[in-house]
């Protein structure tokens, strides 16, 4: 099982953020993320939203071989 983070950005003037992983699966991102200090110590939160690449020359997705 591999998670690799590709991206993590703060929402200008606000203190929400996101964070982009390819993930092997949905299990694989939350192991990845729950082992985060931030997040162990309650600093930060989660939500998962899986979804699919669009356009591959991008971002490769996880699953393509």
């Amino acid at each position: 099982a591999q998670s690799l983070p590709l991206s993590a950005v703060q929402v200008r003037d606000s203190d929400i953020g996101l964070v982009i992983l390819a993930a092997d699966s949905e299990a694989t991102a939350r192991a990845m993320l729950d082992a985060d200090p931030s997040i162990a110590a309650g600093t930060f939160a989660y939500d998962v939203h899986p979804f699919s690449v669009l356009y591959p020359g991008t971002v490769r997705s996880p699953t393509a071989r």
